[in-house]
């Protein structure tokens, strides 16, 4: 179990860092950083319920690469599966020093991404509801609301 202490520098490292992904056919990156270059157009993300979720590094643990691979390729083969439509995404921290392949799950609802991030080992998922968005903690459930931001000019 995580203390509170490691729950808030988690916390932090996901707000900070940047969602890369393609939705309608154009590519968009953002973050919930208080640093954001600004707020994103209502059209930049799904219109309806939406979810990245990755399958890499379980709990935030380091798995090598090959692991890594084969944990999404099993995530995509399951969303293949349930005729779930979803496109490749990517969440890095800002300066590089880290980076997991994800995915943008289409039409996915809050119980849904709860599920998978669950049995894939994560602590949380962005989960949201057009351009409302946030990080959805899998052990509480809660969801914390963020407001998604163009990244900051800095790198």
């Amino acid at each position: 179990m995580r203390t509170a202490r490691q729950e808030s520098e988690l916390a932090s490292a996901y707000c900070e860092a940047q969602y890369r992904a393609t939705v309608a056919g154009a590519p968009v990156e953002f973050t919930f950083s208080r640093r954001g270059g600004g707020a994103l157009a209502a059209n930049q993300l799904p219109p309806g319920e939406w979810a990245i979720i990755a399958a890499a590094n379980p709990w935030s643990r380091p798995l090598d690469d090959a692991r890594n691979a084969a944990r999404t390729l099993a995530l995509r083969a399951e969303l293949d599966a349930a005729h779930v439509r979803w496109t490749c995404a990517r969440n890095s921290a800002p300066d590089g020093a880290w980076a997991e392949e994800s995915l943008l799950v289409e039409g996915i609802g809050r119980d849904g991404a709860l599920a998978i991030g669950r049995r894939y080992g994560q602590a949380a998922a962005v989960w949201g509801a057009g351009i409302k968005c946030g990080l959805l903690w899998t052990r509480s459930e809660r969801w914390t609301v963020l407001g998604a931001q163009l990244p900051g000019a800095t790198r």
